[in-house]
C-alpha cells in the first residue's frame, strides 16, 4: 500500500488512523505501547493537500523519542505527523527479518510520528471493556512496589506488555514462558 500511495518506500505525511490495539490504556498517565496498531483511513502529503481516503490498511505508529503523544485509547481516531518507513530486510540470510513478522501481523508499514492529536474518541463495546480491564489493573497492580512488578502483573492479568524491564523478559525467555 505504501508505494501504491506515494510511489516510494519511505515519505512524509499527515495520516488519519483509529487505534486498534488492544494493549493502549484509556486511562491518562498510562504509559503507551512502544508500537501502536493502527488502520491508517485516510492520508495527506501536506498541510494543503486534500486527504485521499484509502482502503484501510494496518500499520505500527511509534512515536519519535521527543514527541508529544496524547492521551488515547482504543477506537480513537488519530492525525498524525511523520513519516512512512518500510522496513529494511536482514543482511544476513536466516537472522531475524522484522518485515516479515510485520507482514505476517498483517501491518504494511510503520509510521514513525512527530506529533499526533486527538480527533475523536473512540465508542463502542470494546472501549468500554478495555478500560474496565484498565481500572481493574490498576487497582490490583496499585499493591505491588515494584514498577517491573506492576508491568509482569498487568501483562499476566490483562494482556499489558508495557514497561517490563528487558532483563525480566530475557529470564522470562530463557525460562521458556514468555507466552505466558
Amino acid at each position: 500500500p505504501l508505494r501504491k500511495i506515494a510511489g516510494r518506500p519511505a515519505f512524509h505525511a499527515i495520516v488519519r488512523m483509529r487505534v486498534v490495539d488492544p494493549s493502549v490504556s484509556s486511562l491518562p498517565g498510562d504509559a503507551q505501547p512502544r508500537g501502536i496498531v493502527c488502520d491508517a483511513e485516510g492520508v495527506r502529503f501536506s498541510e494543503r493537500d486534500a486527504e485521499r481516503k484509502v482502503e484501510p490498511f494496518r500499520i505500527l505508529l511509534r512515536f519519535r523519542p521527543d514527541a508529544a503523544c496524547p492521551d488515547f485509547g482504543y477506537g480513537d481516531v488519530l492525525s498524525a505527523v511523520g513519516s512512512f518507513r518500510e522496513q529494511e530486510r536482514p543482511l544476513l540470510p536466516g537472522t531475524f527479518d522484522y518485515a516479515e513478522y510485520l507482514r505476517f501481523q498483517g501491518i504494511k508499514g510503520v509510521f514513525l510520528a512527530d506529533e499526533a492529536k486527538i480527533l475523536e474518541r473512540g465508542e463502542g463495546f470494546l472501549r468500554h471493556v478495555y478500560a474496565a480491564r484498565d481500572r481493574f489493573l490498576r487497582e490490583i497492580c496499585s499493591a505491588f512496589r515494584s514498577d517491573d512488578d506492576r508491568a509482569v502483573a498487568a501483562a499476566m492479568l490483562g494482556g499489558r506488555n508495557i514497561g517490563i524491564a528487558p532483563e525480566t523478559k530475557r529470564a522470562f525467555l530463557k525460562s521458556g514462558t514468555i507466552h505466558i
